[in-house]
């Protein structure tokens, strides 16, 4: 049995290493620090057109100096077009990665989609029944006390003349002011305000709504949509009460946005005629005061 020499092997070993190498340098290219940088502006067509009518041209001169500049300019152009590039693939990928992830999650056994999720909020079915005591559709049998006594101060107010209010149906003019003093960010039961007001463009619209008000002015009926309402409610928070009692939550109610432009045309034609009947010195909630 030969017995094992540390020098023989340490031979070997070397010898191996040669040979592996001879053969990585003949299989592989030798590639430099230089070569691996890709620079765009190299394969440039314009940049070396730039360059070419440089050399061409006397140093320090105004001409070279101008080339000088197209040159660098050119140059950051092919900068930023080269980052923009990278941030485009960066953010495909990303997204790409994304969309998977979520696919995945869509597959996942442990899906959240699929546990109904707890909340603290009140039976919608609870409240349903709350506010339809609080909102009660019976019938009254006694009239309201201000009609059957009526106060002295609306005796004088029926008195005063009312001349100087519009009874007139109102035209396109009027309508428009009011349109476009709408907001935009408010609920609608029906049709979005901004939306009415998009549509003000087309004369064909704007005929059609004034045809609308007009009918209604002369027939003194409205729409029985414009009677109906959506009720949101809000809970008013813990100091009120639990999140789970009907009675801790505050009805708002969203009305119909064609309703709430005829509401506005009455009220501000008969601002005029009430203005009158107020004094100086009541200026809460009164226009510019």
């Amino acid at each position: 049995m030969r017995s094992y020499n540390s020098e023989e092997g340490g031979c070997t070993s070397e010898k191996l290493i040669e040979i592996m190498e001879k053969a990585a340098q003949e299989t592989l290219p030798n590639l430099k620090k230089n070569d691996q940088k890709h620079e765009i502006w190299k394969s440039d067509v314009q940049l070396n057109s730039l360059l070419d009518q440089r050399k061409l041209t006397m140093k320090n001169t105004e001409a070279y100096k101008e080339k000088t500049k197209k040159i660098k300019r050119r140059v950051r152009y092919l900068r930023n077009e080269k980052l923009c590039k990278e941030a485009n693939s960066i953010n495909e990928l990303s997204s790409r990665r994304q969309v998977e992830e979520l696919f995945k999650n869509f597959k996942a056994d442990n899906l959240p989609f699929k546990t109904p999720v707890k909340t603290n909020k009140c039976n919608p079915k609870l409240l349903k029944d709350h506010f339809q005591k609080h909102f009660t559709s019976e019938k009254i049998d006694q009239d309201p006390i201000e009609l059957t006594n009526t106060p002295s101060f609306l005796l004088q107010f029926q008195s005063i003349r009312a001349d100087n209010v519009n009874t007139e149906p109102p035209d396109e003019f009027e309508l428009r002011k009011i349109i476009s003093n709408l907001k935009n960010g408010k609920s609608s039961n029906d049709v979005p305000i901004i939306y009415i007001k998009s549509s003000m463009s087309s004369q064909e619209f704007v005929n059609e709504i004034v045809q609308l008000f007009t009918t209604i002015w002369r027939s003194k009926c409205i729409p029985k949509e414009w009677g109906h309402s959506k009720l949101v409610c809000l809970w008013k928070g813990p100091s009120k009460g639990s999140a789970k009692d009907p009675s801790s939550y505050r009805g708002l109610q969203i009305g119909s946005s064609l309703c709430k432009i005829l509401v506005i045309l009455l009220i501000e034609r008969l601002k005029v005629w009430y203005e009158l009947q107020l004094l100086d010195q009541k200026q809460g909630f009164r226009q510019a005061r």
